[in-house]
């Protein structure tokens, strides 16, 4: 079997691409190698307002809304977000995942479960697929794949191009009987005692029920993320005095924080979404930049396709377009990851007596958005710095700050 475009990986960037070649009428395979659309879930399901207003989203997915956030340091120091608007919401993410492929084969793509990709083998004019799918192997070929694996991509290196080196290992709890304090706020807990490498969340769906996990970096962990998890739900119900919680779902899923791969592209080849490293590593959040990259993947591949020009020099322009649009805010994000995973429990406990002053809490209220996240950096540092400069414990921190934000990036 030939195919125009093989999209390997149904989740949002990968069957958005999907809908947006097979629109213009090229022959699409879109593979899933699992058995259902959506499963198993690997994500929170928070997703910025902004990818309800550039895409059209299905808002029956959206489960809840949040405008609020508490965020609390190693030694449960607290600062309160609260926006005039809404800047986000809460999904059921499988619901996401199954609507955006059914618009996909509305589209007239083809979709295959139970698809693994095996191994592909790029020739001058066509690429050769080994799949198995259901148990059986076969042969495809393809003029142009789309690798949207996620975030632990196996065929990248088949073709030259390589993955995320750093992985955290996530795992999350779908909850009830949590006695949410509010509905639109979400909490964040910091600490390597909690949280090793990342932090903890707690994302509220109603007034009853959450989703609470976390992810930790296993080189630097001592213990599994289910002992971490257990650990600080047990803390959290003991702190509020909830009594009747009670775990109904789990799922766990792979962070990849390593910034955005050397090279998306190669001949007859485009990378997206997680597999390419399109996520803020601030928070571990792609489905958005995913999406927006997606449709940068799908308008190059179509035209590309058009031409027949499928090779790396003409392949390239998606690259460059998409590190144009996202490129400065996932270089942020990646920044400031690196000097966080710097940072002593105790120097976070500093960074976090200085945030919470009042004008910088203004100001975080004003221009903070969970997609966009350098935006508030230009309004706040001089504050910040003023901040800093009251007492000469902050200053000297300060110093450190700047030098381990140097140190990361040489």
């Amino acid at each position: 079997m030939v195919y125009d475009v093989t999209v390997i990986g149904a989740g949002p960037a990968g069957s958005r691409t999907a809908r947006l070649i097979a629109e213009k009428g090229f022959k699409t395979l879109l593979c899933e190698e699992h058995s259902s659309i959506g499963s198993p879930i690997h994500c929170t399901g928070k997703l910025t307002t902004h990818a309800f207003q550039d895409f059209d989203l299905p808002i029956e997915t959206i489960l809840n809304s949040l405008n609020a956030a508490k965020i609390y340091s190693p030694k449960g120091i607290q600062i309160s977000i609260q926006k005039q608007s809404i800047d986000s919401y809460v999904l059921d993410r499988k619901m996401l995942d199954q609507k955006l492929v059914e618009i996909a084969c509305s589209s007239g793509c083809e979709l295959s479960l139970q698809t693994r990709v095996q191994d592909v083998n790029i020739d001058s004019d066509m690429v050769k697929l080994k799949v198995k799918r259901r148990g059986i192997s076969s042969h495809l070929k393809s003029r142009l794949i789309i690798n949207a694996e996620g975030a632990m991509p196996k065929l990248l290196r088949r073709v030259g191009l390589k993955g995320s080196n750093q992985i955290l290992s996530g795992l999350q709890y779908e909850v009830t009987g949590i006695d949410i304090h509010s509905q639109d706020c979400v909490e964040l807990y910091f600490g390597k005692n909690i949280s090793p490498g990342f932090f903890a969340w707690v994302v509220p769906l109603n007034m009853n029920v959450a989703r609470v996990g976390l992810a930790i970096d296993n080189k630097i962990s001592s213990f599994s993320t289910q002992y971490y998890l257990r650990k600080f739900l047990n803390q959290i119900v003991r702190h509020a005095k909830r009594r009747n919680v009670k775990i109904e779902n789990a799922y766990s899923g792979a962070i990849p924080i390593s910034g955005p791969i050397k090279r998306s592209y190669t001949d007859r080849m485009l990378a997206v979404g997680d597999s390419a490293g399109q996520i803020k590593v601030t928070s571990g959040g792609g489905i958005y930049f995913g999406l927006k990259c997606a449709e940068i993947a799908g308008k190059i591949a179509n035209q590309c396709l058009e031409k027949n020009t499928l090779g790396s020099a003409h392949l390239k322009q998606y690259e460059t377009i998409w590190k144009k649009t996202i490129g400065r805010e996932l270089k942020t994000t990646l920044f400031a990851r690196k000097i966080m995973n710097r940072l002593s429990d105790e120097e976070m406990d500093q960074m976090f007596l200085i945030l919470n002053d009042k004008k910088i809490k203004k100001i975080v209220e004003k221009y903070g958005d969970t997609a966009y996240q350098s935006r508030v950096l230009r309004p706040i540092l001089p504050d910040f710095l003023n901040a800093s400069l009251k007492k000469k414990e902050r200053l000297f921190f300060l110093a450190k700050l700047l030098f381990k934000g140097l140190s990361s990036i040489i």
